[in-house]
């Protein structure tokens, strides 16, 4: 009996996400033996720079599990990479009520109180090693209501490794990040460690996190006068967060063998 296909559902395909994703595919592929694994991404707008680029980009989702249906296959898997259940992940969940096989889709990374808590787990060799410093994770942002994991992410961490830890987005909500530098200043912190709360260190890495832009958070950490010590690779090659998307993998399996 052939076993059921994954579908790894990624944002995009750029050069930086490419290592990330390469590492996903392997520890994918040790805790799930045999499953047939194909990869897509869920942006056009990324998928049309890929190719604007001349490079190869992944599939949409829509194409690759029509192919399932064609040959034959009864039932997927389509694990979301994203970090929040915001747009992407939504957009995925009408692709499964949508598709004529049967569709589990996992969840992305923060999605339940133990994924919370997985990811604090993870952070935390990092934020130890830094005792007296400020911890400063800055991920992505959204309009979608999924935006309050964000705070919900700094209350997790803060009850584990105290008011130093603090959580801000590059754009749309909950933003503040005047708000959360004066907090840091407030708090009378020497140093600062940047953290991108992104899988990959790409284009908002550069841009919004590191960028010469007035704008970006290291700039106005500068003018804040707090020392600044960049971490340069997204999280998804922190130990652990790779597992924590394979949970998410086998609890779809099993959803999909209860349906049976």
């Amino acid at each position: 009996m052939k076993l059921t296909p994954i579908v790894m559902a990624a944002y995009g395909s750029t050069t930086a996400s490419r290592v990330v994703y390469d590492h996903f595919e392997r520890v994918v592929r040790g805790h799930f033996a045999g499953h047939p694994l194909y990869w897509v991404g869920t942006s056009e707008r990324v998928r049309e720079l890929i190719r604007a680029q001349g490079q190869n980009c992944f599939p949409a989702p829509e194409l690759v599990v029509e192919q399932l249906v064609d040959q034959g296959v009864k039932q997927v898997v389509v694990q979301s990479l994203h970090i929040l259940p915001a747009a992407g992940y939504v957009r995925l969940r009408h692709l499964g009520s949508r598709a004529t096989l049967a569709t589990a889709i996992g969840a992305p990374l923060l999605y339940s109180p133990e994924d919370y808590r997985a990811v604090a787990h993870c952070l935390a060799p990092l934020i130890e090693s830094r005792l007296g410093q400020a911890i400063l994770l800055v991920g992505h942002g959204t309009s979608h209501p999924a935006w309050t994991a964000f705070p919900a992410l700094e209350s997790f961490l803060r009850r584990r490794f105290g008011n130093r830890v603090f959580v801000g987005v590059v754009e749309k909500f909950p933003g503040g990040a005047s708000e959360v530098v004066a907090e840091i200043v407030a708090g009378r912190y020497q140093q600062v460690c940047l953290v991108p709360f992104l899988l990959t260190a790409g284009m908002h890495f550069h841009r919004d996190l590191v960028g010469e832009g007035a704008e970006s958070w290291q700039s106005r950490l500068d003018r804040s006068g707090v020392d600044v010590e960049v971490i340069s690779e997204g999280i998804g090659l922190l130990p652990g967060i790779a597992e924590i998307f394979c949970g998410h993998i086998r609890h779809a399996l099993e959803q999909l063998a209860m349906s049976e």
